[in-house]
């Protein structure tokens, strides 16, 4: 059996955290670019390191954590809060819907339709 230290864990995982924000970040850059524009460099950073930490939170997978930062930089770092968002809030603590993952995919999909429809009625 391999046995690794705590130093190597952490250097591990500090590699590993590394790797993923900066993905996200691409990930921001590639396909939410006017979020990308409005908000800078430190902007996405920012919302990058939030999505992180409410996927450690609610314990997400990779998937579920690029959806959470799409959903972030759509309705921002506060949706919760916001009236405008609780249908969001509803399906993501909705049960009924399965697992936080399936939750996930069910709120970026309401998500995508309303946005479809908000673009329609522009």
């Amino acid at each position: 059996m391999i046995q690794i230290s705590a130093k190597q864990y952490e250097a591990l995982t500090l590699a590993s955290d590394l790797r993923l924000s900066e993905d996200m970040e691409q990930h921001v850059y590639a396909h939410l670019p006017s979020y990308a524009e409005e908000h800078g460099r430190a902007g996405v950073k920012q919302i990058v390191q939030a999505a992180i930490a409410r996927s450690r939170q609610w314990q997400l997978s990779r998937r579920a954590t690029f959806q959470m930062l799409n959903l972030l930089c759509l309705y921002g770092n506060e949706f919760e809060s916001d009236a405008q968002c609780q249908w969001l809030v509803d399906v993501l603590n909705d049960e009924a819907f399965g697992d936080m993952s399936a939750r996930m995919n069910m709120a970026q999909s309401e998500a995508l339709g309303k946005l479809a429809i908000d673009q329609e009625e522009s």
